[in-house]
């Protein structure tokens, strides 16, 4: 059954910005979430000095549009090479086209990586996601500007799960395979390369599960994450430092008159190669837009909305246990929420549907989180933010009126 919450959204994100968004019944294979909830203090000038030496310039952005793509574009995924590269991939909604975008020294390049229809219907979750990786190749070591993009994408002239190889210095995509032909499969997507290996999280929308998948060339393995009441929207993945993967995603239950009778913020990690799942936060129609991240200490952070409470919600685990925040109350913050945990710090970027703008927001070593607006008249749909590797960070998302936007963060100076 089609989970499919753009009703949901009616008269909110979608009428606001003018750009395509996204009980205790059900759970049994989980305790009670026991979270801690706690409203912080925003501060929209924090002190400069407080920065560390390797971190992003918050308060300079450059903005470059890197696509008008004709008014109409969705599913932004952006992901650095760790070398200071930017890639961007997205669909250009009124060809049906998937689209890729790398930086060079003369600026963005755009290409075509499939013609075929990538989704025109206003599902509202992901369906593309791009991972990049620099550290290797079949032929050994990958020497310094190779990096290779990997999209996975929902096509939706087919109905189905498709990965995409972006080849060093160029946009041509070397390598189109179809990994999982299950009608829906991949409408909400998420990705993640270490060396040549690639893993996929991906939502099968006719069964309502989490599936995973695995792989290195032409062999895959897939797995079913959990399959307890509907299952699998918004599915972020994160490799650990030790490889091994993780999973967010929201938990709706069961199906209702009006939505979900569980929705829950829900976390699968894979140990031992058994996947075991917990629920984090079911409070307030919780884990809409996840996002997950490894901190350097091996920590998982995530970012995600609360739709019923309309809060942006970040919660990391103590040694007490998962301690929450509420990092923007709203209403109608937290839609699209993308999150990078680096130089120390916390970033998650955001769409804020009431001031109908684009919005992010740091936790810095103190623990309190400030808050800024980068982009404003109805911008933020399918923030995607990321590191680029070089102390710096770059966000990509949807402007109603300009199209695809990056917006990019500088290493500061060094002090």
């Amino acid at each position: 059954m089609r989970v499919n919450r753009g009703a949901l959204l009616a008269g909110l994100a979608l009428a606001a910005c003018g750009a395509g968004d996204g009980g205790n019944g059900g759970r049994t294979d989980a305790a009670e979430p026991s979270v801690e909830v706690t409203d912080l203090a925003t501060d929209p000038s924090p002190e400069e000095a407080t920065a560390p030496v390797c971190a992003p310039d918050m308060e300079h952005p450059i903005f470059a549009v890197i696509d008008p793509a004709n008014g109409a574009a969705a599913h932004v995924s952006a992901a650095g090479d760790g070398e200071g590269g930017a890639w961007v991939a997205y669909a250009e909604l009124q060809g049906g086209q998937l689209r890729g975008a790398k930086r060079g020294p003369s600026g963005w390049s755009v290409s075509v990586l499939d013609a075929a229809g990538v989704h025109l219907d206003p599902w509202i979750g992901r369906s593309v996601a791009v991972a990049v990786d620099r550290r290797s190749s079949r032929s050994g070591s990958r020497r310094a500007g190779q990096a290779r993009g990997t999209v996975a994408f929902h096509n939706s002239a087919d109905e189905t799960l498709q990965l995409a190889t972006i080849e060093p210095f160029a946009l041509g995509v070397g390598v189109r395979s179809t990994l999982d032909d299950t009608t829906g499969a991949g409408v909400d997507v998420s990705i993640a390369v270490a060396g040549d290996t690639v893993h996929v999280a991906y939502l099968d929308l006719g069964a309502g599960d989490l599936q995973y998948l695995s792989g290195v060339g032409d062999t895959w393995t897939r797995e079913t994450v959990d399959s307890l009441g509907v299952v699998g929207n918004d599915p972020s993945i994160a490799l650990a430092p030790d490889g091994t993967p993780a999973i967010s995603y929201y938990h709706c239950g069961a199906l209702v008159a009006g939505g979900c009778d569980a929705g829950a913020l829900k976390l699968a990690r894979r140990l031992d190669g058994v996947w075991a799942s917990e629920i984090l936060d079911a409070d307030g129609d919780a884990g809409w837009y996840t996002s997950l991240a490894f901190d350097a200490a091996g920590q998982p952070g995530i970012a995600y909305h609360a739709h019923a409470a309309g809060q942006l919600r970040f919660i990391m685990p103590t040694v007490d246990g998962w301690r929450g925040h509420v990092v923007d109350p709203g209403p109608g913050a937290g839609l699209f929420a993308s999150l990078v945990l680096a130089h120390g710090a916390a970033y998650v970027a955001y769409q804020d549907t009431t001031s109908h703008a684009l919005k992010l927001a740091v936790r810095g070593p103190d623990d309190v989180w400030t808050t800024r607006v980068i982009d404003s008249g109805g911008a933020g749909a399918y923030a995607s933010l990321a590191p680029d590797g070089a102390c710096g960070l770059f966000l990509a998302y949807v402007h109603p009126t300009d199209g695809v936007k990056v917006a990019t963060f500088p290493p500061l100076s060094a002090k």
